[in-house]
This record gives C-alpha cells, sequence and structure tokens, in this order.
C-alpha cells in the first residue's frame, strides 16, 4: 500500500468528534434520567449507572485531547499522537498516552465489574522511515511507544511479546469474567428470582438483557480493535496499515453503553417520556397561546366599523 496516510488521520479524527459529541450527549442524558428522573431505586447499583457512563465521557474528552493514533509496519506498532494539547512536550504527552491506556482498562474492568456486581446482587529507527513517508512527521519528533516482535534475525523479541501477552492476559480475564457471570445468570436467573415480586423479576430481566447488549458493542468497538492492534505485529507481515483508525471505535462505546440502558429498561423509558413531555407542554402552550391572540386579535379587526 503506497501514498500517505494522512488523510485516513484526519478521519479517525472526524470519527473521534463524532464519538465525543455522542458520548458526551447520550451518557450525560443516562446520568441526568439515573439522578433525577428514574423513580426506582436501584440501589448501590445506581453508582455504577452513574459512574460508568461519566468515565465514557471522561475517556472520549481524553480521546479528542490527545487523538491518540497507531500505525502497524510490518512486525511493529507505534502508539502515538502528534499533539500538544494545553502545550505539553513530548515526554508529558508520552505519559498522557499511557494514562490512556490506564483510562481504557479501566473502562474495561468497570464493564466486567458490572457483571461481577449483578451476579453477586519498540525500535523508533524500525519505523522511522515508513512513518516519515506515509504521514510526513519523524519519529523522534512523536510522542508514544513503539513495538516490535521480531529482531533483524526474526527470533522473537520476548520482551516485546511478554507485553502483548500481558495485555491480552488482564483482557481475557476481564472478558471471561464477563461470559462466565452472564453463562451462569442465564442458567440460574429464572431459578433465583422466583421469590422476589413480579415487579423485581422483570427489572432483573431487563437488566440481564441489557447487560447481554453490554457484553456485544464491547466485543466490537473495546475488545475486536485492541485485539487487532497489539497481534498484528506477530504474524510478521510485511504490511503498512494506519490501523490507528480502528480506535475510534473506543470513543463510540461509550454512547452505546448508555442507549442500551435507555433502551431496554422501562424505568428509563418511562423517564424519557416524561422528560420529552416536560420540554414538549411549555412549547405547545406557547404555540396555543399565540394562535389564540392572533385569533382575537382577526376577530377584533373583524369587527371594527367601516368609516
Amino acid at each position: 500500500m503506497n501514498g500517505t496516510y494522512s488523510t485516513y488521520v484526519q478521519y479517525a479524527k472526524i470519527v473521534a468528534d463524532i464519538g465525543f459529541l455522542s458520548a458526551t450527549i447520550c451518557c450525560s442524558i443516562l446520568i441526568y434520567l439515573t439522578i433525577f428522573k428514574v423513580k426506582r431505586n436501584f440501589g448501590s447499583y445506581t453508582y455504577l449507572l452513574v459512574l460508568f457512563p461519566a468515565l465514557g465521557i471522561f475517556f472520549a474528552t481524553l480521546e479528542i485531547v490527545l487523538y491518540p493514533n497507531v500505525f502497524h509496519h510490518d512486525a511493529s506498532y507505534v502508539f502515538y499522537s502528534t499533539s500538544r494539547p494545553f502545550g505539553l512536550g513530548k515526554d508529558a504527552v508520552t505519559i498522557a498516552l499511557g494514562f490512556y491506556g490506564v483510562v481504557y482498562a479501566f473502562t474495561v474492568s468497570m464493564l466486567s465489574v458490572q457483571f461481577l456486581y449483578r451476579y453477586w446482587a519498540i525500535f523508533r529507527s524500525y519505523i522511522n522511515e515508513s512513518m516519515r513517508e506515509k504521514f510526513g512527521i519523524d519519529v523522534s519528533e512523536l510522542s508514544g511507544t513503539i513495538l516490535v516482535a521480531y529482531n533483524p534475525d526474526n527470533s522473537i523479541r520476548w520482551w516485546n511479546v511478554s507485553a502483548t501477552l500481558n495485555m491480552s492476559f488482564v483482557a481475557s480475564v476481564q472478558y471471561t469474567l464477563i461470559i462466565y457471570c452472564a453463562v451462569r445468570m442465564y442458567l440460574g436467573m429464572e431459578a433465583k428470582i422466583q421469590m422476589l415480586s413480579v415487579s423485581l423479576r422483570t427489572l432483573h430481566r431487563q437488566f440481564f438483557k441489557t447487560l447481554v447488549l453490554q457484553m456485544v458493542s464491547p466485543t466490537i468497538t473495546l475488545f475486536a480493535p485492541a485485539m487487532l492492534i497489539i497481534y498484528l505485529p506477530l504474524f510478521n507481515l510485511k504490511i503498512n496499515l494506519p490501523t490507528g483508525i480502528f480506535l475510534c471505535a473506543f470513543t463510540l462505546y461509550p454512547a452505546m453503553d448508555s442507549m442500551i440502558v435507555v433502551y431496554v429498561v422501562k424505568d428509563y423509558k418511562k423517564a424519557v417520556r416524561s422528560t420529552l413531555k416536560d420540554c414538549i407542554t411549555p412549547i405547545y402552550s406557547w404555540l396555543s397561546s399565540g394562535e389564540k391572540n392572533q385569533t382575537v386579535q382577526g376577530t377584533r379587526s373583524n369587527n371594527i366599523p367601516l368609516s
């Protein structure tokens, strides 16, 4: 694949901006409905319903502040940012990129915590030429980290590969926990909730459906892009790919997660209808009063005798 990849970077920024906007709006709606509109008491789970979308807004904000990107070159990748937010230096932005990874890991961990809660009630010279050719930038001026999977003699760089294995282990633990809790809840939920009232049984079923959808959406937007990015160098393919565009999926997840809760749980549907009614009623009253005033003025005009 030849040519410059700067266009892909611009596309990635546009998608990141869209993700930030949608995440901010959708997550804010979920937080507002949870705190002010939903009448049912979800107990301590309410904190998760507020904390998780708040984390989503923070994650999406961090995305548009740093605009992180990834570039794969043969058996390596570089995770970098060309942004210098708030006048930060190169090293400071590199640390911020590490913090971005921490927030991503925390987001995945929070996802598994939700399931658990419901279940319990890097060489720069190697890649520099390609980066300069494809993006018109020098790696020495970047804030980021490079991972190279193989030495020039095709022997494995175990220290770098161990980083991939470590990330895989952490993700596997989180994902295994999610699947285990989901399967156990599916197999045993009906028997366990029979002693509860009808409304509580319905609520538990709704939350289970929510969690199932919340397992599918991060699989597509969080786990799959991350696995592609960290495993692609192990295949030692002769490629140049602007894989940073897959990071855009991270910013879309918070909005998807919030909308899943609002769509599935009936209490949130009622809260949405109530909120829309509160917003529309004053507007309708204002329009109706305007029409009445026009009608009265028209009637008065018709009653004025001609001279």
